[in-house]
């Protein structure tokens, strides 16, 4: 397994030494090869600093990488979350404008329905009118003539009641 370093490191050592690390593949292994790029680089109380962290397990992680991991981390979780949210943005923006044409269309085909009512009352209203006169002379034709009709004979002779054949109904 191979550790990736970047850039120069700046540690402090424990007697208030400063180590240069160039950035090097360093195999976890011990290659020879990458100890010999290091003893270039590295004097005699850093090897031995870094002989006594390999020991000890590793030094952990320092407080600045932490930190960087950390934000680096959050960026990361608030960029997501602000794709999220510019997502759901577009599709509410998509939605309300969906909404907006129907609203808009919905207006227009009133409007038409009711230019088109207003065309047909216009037409209708001198067939109407031609109606309504019809129905009053007819009206007035039907009251002069029962006005003006002579009484006929069976209107004013009375009423004669049928003689019932058989039995006896009371009467």
């Amino acid at each position: 397994m191979l550790r990736i370093s970047f850039g120069y490191k700046l540690g402090k050592l424990r007697d208030r030494t400063f180590a240069r690390v160039p950035p090097t593949i360093v195999p976890r292994s011990g290659d020879p090869a990458a100890a010999a790029a290091q003893d270039r680089f590295l004097s005699v109380e850093a090897k031995a600093e870094i002989a006594a962290i390999v020991r000890h397990g590793g030094c952990g992680m320092s407080p600045f990488a932490f930190l960087l991991a950390a934000s680096i981390t959050l960026n990361a979780l608030l960029g997501w979350a602000w794709i999220d949210a510019r997502d759901a943005r577009t599709v509410a923006e998509q939605q309300r404008d969906q909404a907006r044409a129907d609203a808009t269309a919905a207006s227009d085909a009133v409007e038409a329905l009711d230019d088109l009512a207003k065309k047909r009352a216009a037409v209708a209203k001198p067939v109407q009118a031609a109606a309504r006169a019809a129905a009053v002379a007819a009206q007035q034709r039907a009251t002069h003539e029962i006005a003006t009709r002579r009484p006929s004979p069976a209107t004013t002779t009375p009423a004669r009641r049928p003689v019932c054949s058989g039995g006896n109904r009371g009467g």
